[in-house]
């Protein structure tokens, strides 16, 4: 009796996402390696007798990208803090698409959402260890380069802003803007009162205001920009779905991170609008400013070398070379892929990303889609929202390379880009829960 409940707790996708989540904040190894067995249980619960083209297309693409991508590894792979390796690419285009060739369901979405809002107080905790515990550095158990238990506490560059687990403030500004963006998904989608005391819309609510919190303490003006973009997505996704419920909490939340972050309101000429939005824009032009010679120099190498770049990992160097900085990446997605791999591979590669958001996009928002039952509703929810977090990511990335410089990060943002897409090109019955 006992052991067909553990064959299918084994075999079940949603538990080793869920596993994988939990330990992010403590266990990369795990987290990742969990994550991969989820992706096979889907590749081995495929009919791949019934495949379509949509999969034979993606497959095709995904593998030009792949062996593209090989062909431009120059040099001997170096996994370090803020620099790009061939290991910040290849895996992640496999891994999306095993994940989506079964579309998940409710329970499936909900499962890994409530998890990484579990993984928000651990990410507080050592934000509060690392501001006033004076942790710092690394802790790790049970081996040395790939510990069982590994973590880092706080920036790897001395001088930066809070980084809890994640050693830079972007890139724990893009956690918290993943996270954020699922408890928002998760609250949108509830059958639940707007106001009743439950374990999961207090979980909801701890994991929303931890990420707030966090966005607030990292400092990222790139996070801060990305946290309003998704505000008010949601808040134009709740109008179209005739939802209430997002009103108040998106908009009092967005309201109250200008608030926070300013010490004092006072009066623009007519209008009580926060200096926070002004100090805000003036330090996104800093932040050009500051990172023109890394554009500078990534635009140099897409003139000199159009068709093939300079190479994987070759970036620093090169740039270096030229102006005498030591530049670890282009802060710009676009201009380190043209800089590296060359337009053409740029492309394939920036156009898999839009199709992939077309596809997903332009299914959930049909105005003709109807959806009857609480179920479809519920998808459709979790999916449009999950959908706006994965492209607010993707905007970040034109001011930053968080997912790049962070592998946990990373496939976040892939299982959410794979869970909305999965629902599109191959939508589950009605009945499926």
């Amino acid at each position: 009796m006992w052991l067909p409940w553990m064959a299918t707790q084994l075999f079940s996708r949603q538990n080793w996402l869920v596993v994988g989540t939990l330990v992010l904040s403590i266990s990369p190894v795990v987290c990742m390696t969990c994550y991969a067995i989820a992706a096979l249980i889907t590749v081995g619960k495929f009919p791949w007798k019934h495949r379509g083209r949509e999969q034979w297309a993606i497959m095709l693409w995904i593998a030009v990208i792949m062996i593209g991508l090989g062909l431009r590894k120059v040099q001997p792979e170096i996994i370090q803090p803020g620099g790009v390796a061939l290991s910040d690419y290849l895996p992640f285009f496999p891994f999306f698409f095993c994940l989506s060739l079964r579309p998940f369901t409710v329970s499936e979405i909900k499962g890994f959402c409530y998890a990484v809002m579990l993984t928000t107080p651990q990410q507080l905790l050592l934000a509060i260890g690392e501001n006033y515990g004076h942790w710092y550095g690394r802790f790790h158990w049970l081996g040395e380069s790939t510990a069982l238990i590994d973590g880092y506490i706080g920036p790897v560059e001395a001088g930066l802003s809070t980084s809890a687990g994640f050693f830079n403030p972007n890139i724990l500004a893009g956690y918290c803007i993943f996270s954020a963006g699922l408890a928002l998904t998760l609250w949108i989608s509830s059958s639940q009162p707007k106001y009743a005391l439950t374990w999961n819309n207090g979980l909801v609510v701890l994991g929303l205001f931890c990420s707030v919190g966090l966005l607030l303490w990292s400092g990222s003006q790139n996070g801060l920009m990305g946290f309003v973009v998704m505000v008010l997505l949601f808040i134009w996704i709740a109008g179209q779905m005739k939802i209430n419920r997002i009103l108040l909490l998106g908009s009092a939340l967005g309201l109250g991170l200008f608030l926070l972050a300013q010490s004092s309101l006072r009066p623009l000429l007519a209008l009580a609008l926060p200096p926070r939005l002004f100090s805000l824009s003036g330090s996104l032009v800093s932040s050009f400013e500051e990172r023109r010679p890394f554009y500078a120099c990534a635009t140099q190498l897409i003139e000199q070398y159009p068709l093939i770049g300079v190479g994987i990992g070759r970036f620093s160097s090169e740039c270096y070379r030229r102006v005498g900085w030591h530049m670890a990446h282009a802060h710009n997605l676009l201009l380190q892929l043209g800089a590296e791999v060359g337009l053409p591979l740029t492309f394939l590669m920036v156009g898999f990303m839009g199709y992939v958001l077309y596809q997903s996009g332009s299914y959930f928002c049909q105005p003709t889609q109807v959806r009857e039952t609480s179920i479809e509703r519920s998808l459709t929810h979790l999916g449009l929202g999950l959908l706006a977090v994965s492209g607010v990511l993707l905007l970040m990335q034109g001011l930053d390379l968080a997912l790049l410089m962070s592998y946990r990060l990373n496939f976040l943002f892939w299982i959410g880009l794979a869970i909305p897409y999965s629902l599109a090109i191959q939508p589950p019955p009605s009945a499926q829960r």
